[in-house]
């Protein structure tokens, strides 16, 4: 902890400003990042093809069941072969893999919820970061003045202001989702904890209340 020591002058305000400044548009450019980075795996997951022999042991028993068939199928072709002529597009008979995905209602249906979630999730980061900001800057502000109404005064303007909602951290939204994602544990499905890896800490007494560790059920 710092040791107390004479009153700040202003340039020595000037500086914390500077830095609180510096560092609030930092924390806005690592929560943007995250965002954006969210939402290009949330693109990669809803629009590509799942095919079920990415899995191993769903390869395997596709491999198994081939096996199995194959001497019915070579069978079924000669009698094929037999019963129609050369020329004729002959029928044909086979077992495929048809891959899976997102139908598209569903997969709308994600994007929404995924971009609610995001804009929370991003909102909240924000919020933590000006809080953080706010405190730092009331520790500086104090130091530079020896007024006592003054210093009153920014007591004041540390506290929330009271006419102002309170900003719920967003709970799990999209849940299906978190057997695809790659990072699911970066999206903060299961609500937060008491700090964020890509913001400064806030002081306990000043951080935004966390939800319970399982979250709100999202729609």
């Amino acid at each position: 902890m710092m040791a107390k020591s004479e009153t700040w002058k202003i340039r020595d305000l000037g500086l914390v400003k500077g830095a609180a400044k510096q560092r609030q548009s930092e924390d806005r450019l690592r929560a943007d990042a995250w965002r954006k980075k969210r939402e290009a795996e949330l693109e990669a997951v809803v629009n590509r093809d799942y095919d079920p022999r990415e899995i191993p042991e769903i390869a395997e028993a596709i491999d198994e069941l081939y096996a199995l068939a194959a001497p019915q199928l070579d069978k079924i072709e000669r009698l094929i072969q037999q019963h129609y002529p050369a020329e004729f597009s002959r029928p044909s008979v086979h077992i495929g893999v048809m891959p899976g995905g997102f139908p598209s209602k569903l997969r709308d249906k994600v994007r929404r919820d995924a971009a609610k979630h995001l804009a929370d999730r991003h909102a909240y980061m924000l919020a933590n970061s000006a809080t953080y900001t706010t405190e730092k800057l009331h520790k500086a502000t104090t130091r530079a003045t020896d007024n006592p109404e003054v210093i009153e005064m920014l007591d004041e303007l540390r506290a929330p202001n009271e006419t102002t909602p309170t900003l719920e951290p967003p709970g799990p939204a999209i849940g299906v989702l978190k057997t695809l994602l790659p990072r699911p544990e970066e999206w903060g499905f299961d609500g937060y904890g008491e700090t964020s890896p890509l913001l400064p800490r806030p002081s306990a007494h000043q951080a935004l209340p966390a939800p319970d560790a399982g979250g709100e059920d999202g729609k």
